[in-house]
């Protein structure tokens, strides 16, 4: 029988070298292609948009929650000083 876990105790335990009731997952919804760091990479423009349709919700944490994904991304913004723009850490790549 697998213990229940939270996600946040689940990345904790992988993050410890302890075993946890099963493997963390993430996953990555853009444009990119995948790579081999494990990271699934949904290659489709309007992935988050398509896969709240399906699953009928204006969440995306709803989207999250059912594909059974431990990680949440925090994207800072940053202030470049020399144009003092601000632009999504996404957008530095």
């Amino acid at each position: 029988m697998s213990i229940k876990m939270s996600p946040r105790e689940r990345v904790l335990k992988a993050l410890r070298h302890e075993e946890p009731n099963r493997v963390p997952l993430d996953a990555t919804f853009d444009t990119s292609s995948s790579d081999s760091s494990g990271v699934y990479h949904i290659d489709s423009p309007n992935a988050q948009e398509e896969m709240m349709n399906h699953l009928k919700t204006d969440d995306f944490e709803v989207v999250l929650e059912r594909l059974g994904v431990d990680v949440r991304r925090i994207e800072p913004k940053w202030n470049y000083p020399d144009t003092g723009n601000i632009i999504n850490y996404s957008e530095v790549g």
